[in-house]
């Protein structure tokens, strides 16, 4: 009958749209992953440039204290 026929090709359906919402929930994991991964950079970033400004303005310091 049409019910033998019908499993295997609801199956394929089913299989299909796992397969799609996976994708489309890897797709916006990898979104989300890549935007962390900006503001990670951003933070390591301005890190960096607070920490080498903040050693560069306390080297500044000591040296014009050495001087007086």
């Amino acid at each position: 009958g049409i019910l033998p026929l019908m499993g295997p090709m609801l199956l394929m359906i089913w299989l299909d749209s796992l397969l799609c919402l996976f994708l489309s929930i890897q797709f916006s994991l990898s979104i989300v992953f890549q935007i962390l991964l900006a503001i990670c950079h951003i933070y390591i970033t301005a890190y960096s440039n607070v920490t080498l400004f903040l050693v560069k303005t306390q080297t500044r310091q000591k040296e014009e204290g050495g001087f007086r």
